[in-house]
C-alpha cells in the first residue's frame, strides 16, 4: 500500500485510477474551491493561474499572486493534495515581509545552527 493511513479501498482505488484525485486538472479545480471558499473569488483571481507539480503521491499546486515576493504583503498560495485520497496536506496563503537591510546583517552574522535532522 501506498502508506500506513491508506486503507485496502484507497490502495485499490489509486491502483484503479490513479487515485481520487488523478489529474492535474482535477487538483487544480480542487484547490480553486479551496482558495475561493476560505478567502473569496478575488483572492483565487489574484493567485491566478495556479501552476501544479506532480509530486509522485501528491499534487503541489501554488497560485501566482507576489511569487515573486517583490511587495510586502499577501502572496502565493500552496495548496499540496494527496492522490489517494484528496487529503488536504497542506494550505496556505504565504505572507512577504522584507526585513530591514540592517537587521539582516545581524542575522547573517550569527552562527548557523545545524539542523535537527543533518546529522
Amino acid at each position: 500500500m501506498t502508506s500506513d493511513d491508506d486503507s485496502p479501498l484507497d490502495y485499490i482505488q489509486q491502483m484503479l485510477t490513479g487515485g481520487v484525485v488523478n489529474t492535474s486538472a482535477l487538483a487544480s479545480k480542487l484547490a480553486g474551491a479551496l482558495i475561493a471558499g476560505h478567502y473569496g473569488d478575488k483572492e483565487l483571481e489574484l493567485q491566478l493561474p495556479l501552476t501544479i507539480a506532480d509530486q509522485g503521491d501528491c499534487w503541489l499546486v501554488e497560485g501566482s499572486r507576489n511569487k515573486d515576493r517583490a511587495l510586502e504583503g499577501t502572496g502565493h498560495a500552496i495548496v499540496k493534495i494527496k492522490k489517494s485520497n484528496g487529503a488536504i496536506l497542506q494550505f496556505m496563503i504565504r505572507a512577504v515581509m522584507h526585513v530591514d537591510p540592517r537587521a539582516q546583517a545581524i542575522v547573517d552574522a550569527q552562527p548557523k545552527v545545524k539542523d535537527r535532522n543533518q546529522r
